[in-house]
């Protein structure tokens, strides 16, 4: 089986604007003119996504990313065990550059799915 490695860190950044004339929670845009009522909306915030390698041996780039951020989302797939050596160390990483603020999201769920009907 092929695996997709990322090897580079990878960015992107969205803003996210408020409308004062409208009401939570269709007041939020990424567009800088509501779409609901076309006013001019207010810079609300913006966030940056870091996409770091999660290879083990690609740890280097994963710190160099992980400086810039403020939380994290820890990707793990649910058709392998839990947790994995390579989150194990990313969450150590995280706790010594002090980053609280972080999510695990599984993805792969519809493969592990799959992989336990076919048991």
């Amino acid at each position: 089986m092929k695996r997709g490695i990322t090897i580079r860190v990878g960015y992107s950044d969205a803003a996210f604007y408020k409308c004062p004339d409208c009401e939570p929670p269709t007041n939020y845009s990424t567009s800088p003119k509501c779409p609901n009522c076309k006013q001019e909306g207010e810079l609300s915030r913006v966030v940056s996504f870091v996409d770091s390698p999660g290879h083990e041996s690609l740890m280097a780039n994963m710190l160099s990313g992980s400086a810039l951020m403020d939380g994290a989302i820890l990707l793990v797939a649910a058709n392998e065990k839990v947790p994995q050596m390579q989150s194990k160390e990313h969450l150590l990483a995280l706790q010594t550059l002090g980053i609280k603020q972080i999510v695990v999201v599984q993805n792969k769920g519809r493969l592990n799915h799959i992989q336990r009907s076919n048991e």
